[in-house]
């Protein structure tokens, strides 16, 4: 009977907190979207694959670039296209920059070192210089310091070309590692691609609004783990873990190396050799190391997309493919692969690789925009 009058009493409490929300929300009018159910939104209209197909088939049907979707009282801003992105995200970035509470992701599974999901207001007063450690190291200048392994890439499809996808997905999953924190990768089941592995792989579904209650009522976060319903705090406690390995180790194997001599470049490397003992250290320390990890929980799948995506082009379009081929034998030796110091006599390939690039992107640009309340009632 208690456990029946908890689950009543909680039911009892979300109700009256979304009724509440709805009353008190903004009264500016939302973009428009699919038709809500009382209390659920659009809870059941949410899809579980393929999401930015079925957000633009509502764009189109709302003949709106911008939709809105409530989900079990979170509402959800579906922005269609690249310009209005940009115009909304970038240009008035001070307005619409906000990031909702996320209690599942951040409070519970141990994702509060990545600075994307950070609130704007919080990370300016905070760890705003978390985004400035990135970009020191990755600028187009600094950038040049990184020599992906993509000879490697070459001699592996060569050996083994019926496996072109599971080859590239290495590649991306060596050059991220190599890149953020100077670690070697020896094979595909590498202890490091493990890790990034089984820290990102729980964090996707649970950034897909209303698949937890507690991100709708933060304060089932401290019901007890043995409370019967409260099995997503014991998977929050194990994700959190997994999430927390996948940022500490590496970054521990990368410190090891520098002191001992053995390190190469890398986006570690470079920021604590920036880095003078002080007072402040440990706290920069403990920046570089969240940066570090965001880095390495983010990059690998969508450098994988993106060199496949240039492969698809070029096989779907032959005649450019054998023009880039005629530019490298111009400019080349035989039997010699180009390197980036030979991009400036490339011009088509560069061409190639940034249409590549736009024409495909790796991440859909209808997804979720995950902002705060204040954001959207801007």
């Amino acid at each position: 009977m208690l456990f029946l009058d908890a689950i009543a009493l909680l039911s009892f409490v979300w109700i009256l907190y979304y009724y509440l929300s709805t009353r008190l929300r903004s009264r500016l009018p939302l973009p428009p979207g699919p038709k809500k159910l009382p209390v659920v939104g659009n809870l059941l209209d949410m899809p579980k694959r393929l999401e930015w197909e079925t957000y633009h088939a509502w764009c189109v049907e709302f003949e709106s670039d911008i939709i809105h979707v409530d989900v079990a009282g979170t509402d959800v801003i579906v922005l269609d296209k690249y310009e209005t992105a940009v115009d909304l995200l970038e240009k008035r970035s001070s307005i619409y920059s906000g990031r909702p509470r996320m209690p599942m992701v951040v409070e519970l599974m141990g994702w509060e070192f990545n600075f994307a999901f950070m609130d704007y207001v919080i990370a300016i007063g905070n760890r705003w210089r978390l985004r400035r450690l990135m970009h020191h190291s990755f600028h187009p200048a600094a950038a040049a310091e990184f020599h992906p392994a993509a000879r490697g890439l070459v001699r592996r499809v060569l050996d083994n070309p019926d496996d072109l996808l599971g080859e590239l997905r290495h590649l991306s999953r060596e050059v991220v590692p190599s890149t953020t924190y100077g670690l070697e990768i020896a094979s595909k089941t590498d202890r490091y691609i493990t890790l990034a592995k089984e820290g990102v792989d729980p964090v996707l579904p649970a950034l897909v609004p209303g698949t937890y209650l507690v991100d709708v009522l933060p304060i089932l976060k401290n019901v007890p783990e043995w409370l019967p319903g409260a099995g997503f705090k014991r998977k929050a406690k194990e994700w959190c873990r997994l999430a927390l390995a996948m940022r500490d180790i590496p970054y521990t194997a990368a410190k090891q190396e520098i002191e001992n001599g053995s390190a190469r470049h890398s986006f570690c490397f470079s920021s604590l050799q920036s880095l003078k003992e002080g007072i402040e250290y440990e706290k920069h320390e403990n920046d570089i190391r969240d940066a570090a990890g965001t880095l390495y929980g983010a990059g690998a799948d969508s450098t994988m997309a993106a060199v496949a995506n240039c492969i698809l082009a070029l096989l779907n379009h032959p005649d450019v493919l054998k023009k880039a081929h005629v530019e490298i034998d111009r400019v080349l030796k035989p039997r010699a692969l180009p390197d980036l110091e030979d991009q400036e006599l490339l011009p088509y390939i560069t061409a190639v690789v940034k249409e590549g690039l736009r024409w495909k992107e790796t991440v859909p640009l209808g997804k979720l925009i995950p902002l705060s309340e204040e954001s959207i009632s801007a």
